[in-house]
């Protein structure tokens, strides 16, 4: 607490906008975007609380740094960390993970259609729903949630805007998928909004979301139409490590060393699910240990990160964990887009979304409270988020936006469809952020 001397009455019990004004401009603060109480005592000294931000996963996890040290500059290293382990996580899953899933449906003899609305769909939203997981039974606290939440943001409205704004001429989209999943996305968004609208998740409220995602109308709906995207861009040559790209440009050529211990350690502890196709159960589950490894570092980086700074754990969750988790997502949705196929790109993202809610949020939450007792108990799931209703309410004006910017557009993905859609990206993921920082609300209701 910071103590500043100023002549005031001492039967003031708040304030003036001058003296509040004056002492800001003389006060320093490491953290501007914080809400900060001036008050008076009774001798009439002001002092300065600052509303203490929402992070508490710090408190489950060890740091090797003071924050001090890492305000000089060390906080960079665990930038660098996280940024890299992103990486690693998209190549874990777009060249083992999901072939070793696609031979899993061989084996079975599951339809494709099927397989890409069950299975291969529940694969492209395991890093979530791994970073819920750590966040409800290690680190207590709403990071993961806030991830899934920017992820589904992201999905909705920065996935079409990249597919649309690197199309090399416009596409042409079918009607009907997209107005599907769009209300399909809006009615799940609408029940998690009234299960976490009194910041508690009952138990019988997850029990609710595993059901949706075992058997749901989406699943049977879905499998006429779904494309397996995500399989077809698999490269079914064997990975080479130990032979430099030639005839290819210079930034190929940094990617392949930028990459390389990236792509080492993953040649020699996951076997290949393409080239050793007896072994693609054991590519399965070595997968699953590697992206929760994984996810777990990344998870710890980010709550060091945001500790660091004064950053609440959902706005951690909704920017950074959200946007890494997300690029493989986008850079895919660009690349089937500049082959004429921008339907994939935004089907699959909406699909994904609907998965978040009912896998990456569901199933954590729900094996948490049969952990805590269920019924017998009344376990339920705490959200510390301040305002976190509300974010998800906007999810659901951000689907209205896409269908109707895409609707206005006669069903066609151009860039001037990309460019309205990145706006109101931008307009929507600022106004969580504000949410979070208490922007729109009194911090009283936090600092009392």
């Amino acid at each position: 607490m910071k103590c500043i001397e100023i002549d005031l009455n001492p039967d003031t019990s708040n304030l003036t906008l001058e003296e509040t004004v004056e002492l800001q401009k003389n006060t320093f603060h490491w953290y501007p975007y914080q809400r900060v109480l001036y008050l008076n005592d009774d001798s009439g000294t002001i002092f300065e609380r600052q509303c203490p931000p929402n992070t508490t996963a710090i408190e489950n996890f060890w740091t090797f740094t003071t924050r001090e040290q890492r305000l000089q500059g060390w906080i960079a290293c665990h930038i660098a960390i996280s940024l890299y382990l992103f990486i690693v996580l998209a190549f874990i899953c777009d060249k083992y993970f999901l072939p070793s899933v696609e031979r899993i449906c061989e084996v079975l003899k599951i339809t494709p259609d099927v397989a890409a609305s069950t299975f291969m769909a529940t694969a492209t939203t395991t890093p979530e729903f791994f970073n819920n997981t750590i966040s409800i039974f290690i680190a207590d606290s709403d990071m993961g949630l806030g991830a899934v939440v920017g992820s589904m943001l992201f999905n909705t409205l920065g996935v079409a805007a990249s597919a649309a704004m690197f199309t090399k001429k416009p596409i042409q989209i079918d009607w009907w998928p997209i107005t599907r999943d769009s209300i399909l996305f809006s009615i799940n968004l609408s029940i998690l909004v009234i299960f976490a609208w009194d910041g508690v998740i009952m138990w019988w409220e997850t029990c609710i979301l595993v059901t949706l995602y075992v058997d749901p109308p989406m699943k049977r709906e879905r499998r006429k139409s779904f494309d397996l995207s995500r399989i077809d861009e698999v490269d079914e040559e064997e990975f080479k490590i130990w032979e430099i790209p030639r005839g290819v440009g210079w930034f190929d050529i940094f990617w392949y060393f930028f990459t390389w211990p990236i792509r080492f350690i993953l040649y020699y502890t996951i076997p290949n699910p393409i080239t050793q196709k007896k072994w693609f159960a054991a590519s399965f589950v070595i997968c699953i240990l590697w992206i929760g490894i994984v996810a777990y570092i990344i998870f710890w980086m980010v709550v060091i990160i945001g500790d660091t700074f004064g950053i609440p754990d959902a706005i951690m969750g909704f920017t950074l964990l959200a946007f890494g988790g997300c690029m493989p997502e986008a850079i895919s949705a660009v690349i089937v887009a500049r082959k004429g196929s921008g339907q994939m790109g935004v089907s699959n993202a909406l699909g994904a979304n609907n998965l978040a809610v009912l896998f990456s949020l569901g199933l954590p939450w729900f094996i948490r409270t049969m952990v805590d007792g269920a019924g017998f108990n009344d376990a339920f799931i705490q959200i510390y988020s301040f305002g976190i209703e509300f974010t998800i309410m906007t999810l659901i004006l951000a689907v209205a936006c896409l269908y109707a910017t895409i609707a206005i557009a006669g069903y066609k993905l151009r860039k001037t469809v990309g460019g309205f859609l990145a706006i109101f990206y931008i307009i929507f993921a600022t106004f969580a952020i504000l949410v979070e920082l208490e922007f729109f609300l009194s911090p009283s209701e936090r600092c009392p």
